[in-house]
């Protein structure tokens, strides 16, 4: 038996109150509530198809009207210098000290950006993911300093957890803060 089935069978057939009912079937007693007003509404419509028409309908669920934010130039140039200071730390040798991605997005809400943890990880994933496709294409390293060598790494394919994003063009001297002047190191 379906739970709206088993909510209204209770209800009209057992009598038993809404409380009783949502302990029974182990929803909650709002939704109980909900789905005995929709079936009140629905015999004031009609009587006789009342029943049918309430146990035939789909739940609805209210929709969110929330604004995504998008990531602005800003907010990537703010990743980018945190993912720079990761590759600099790592080269001196203080791979304790870099940043995580929950670090970063920490960083930048105290700076007052309005971005969630997941846009930073799609930032830096999507960066990723372009490199290492062209990389493959070309048969080679997608770290661009492998890349270039004749050592025995000039084909592997690092992780993304192993690299970090940095600036083709480097910021200070003008480089835009997009996909298209990112690469990632290893």
């Amino acid at each position: 038996m379906d739970k709206k089935e088993q909510i209204l069978h209770y209800y009209r057939v057992d009598g038993l109150s809404l409380r009783e009912i949502s302990r029974r079937v182990g929803l909650n007693r709002k939704t109980v509530t909900r789905y005995v007003r929709e079936y009140e509404d629905s015999i004031k419509v009609d009587p006789e198809e009342g029943l049918d028409m309430c146990l035939a309908s789909k739940p609805k669920y209210p929709s969110r009207n929330v604004e995504r934010t998008r990531l602005t130039d800003p907010v990537c140039a703010e990743i980018e210098y945190w993912l720079q200071e990761n590759a600099k730390r790592r080269q001196t040798g203080m791979r304790k000290q870099c940043l995580k991605k929950q670090d970063i997005h920490r960083a930048l809400i105290e700076k007052g950006f309005d971005i969630s943890y997941s846009s930073v990880c799609k930032y830096k994933k999507a960066v990723y993911a372009q490199q290492t496709a062209a990389a493959k294409e070309k048969g080679e390293s997608n770290c661009p300093l492998y890349a270039i060598g004749h050592d025995a790494n000039h084909t592997k394919i690092w992780d993304l957890k192993d690299m970090d994003a940095d600036h083709v063009t480097a910021w200070s001297k003008g480089g835009s803060t997009d996909i298209e002047n990112c690469q990632m190191l290893c």
